[in-house]
């Protein structure tokens, strides 16, 4: 199943599985993901599936949705995209993180 990492900026870590076809993603607690931060829109971004092709869209927020570095509209995304909102990195994965780095990777809750 596919999932990103959620890292903040101090370094936290806490992985989200991406169970449902779209998820929000901003400052509003409504939100699937909740980002708080002054750089974080209310609504600032979907992830969504079709046919298990994951992509990102900016949903017009003040400060842009970044993937790789990229300012983006909308975004295909592949394992390991390192998509940026606000002060947030999400890594976005396809596969288990063990099959990739042949370890568990050790996630902070917060």
């Amino acid at each position: 199943m596919a999932k990103v990492i959620l890292i903040t900026s101090d370094g936290r870590a806490k992985q989200i599985e991406l169970e449902s076809p779209q998820i929000t993603v901003g400052r509003s607690d409504q939100s699937d993901i909740v980002l708080h931060g002054t750089q974080v829109s209310r609504a600032h971004a979907l992830l969504s599936s079709d046919h298990g092709v994951f992509s990102v869209r900016d949903l017009e927020s003040s400060n842009g949705t970044f993937v790789n570095g990229l300012k983006v509209q909308r975004q295909k995304l592949r394992h390991q995209d390192v998509i940026r909102i606000g002060d947030y990195e999400l890594r976005f994965l396809e596969r288990d993180v063990t099959a990739f780095t042949g370890q568990a990777l050790s996630l902070t809750t917060y």
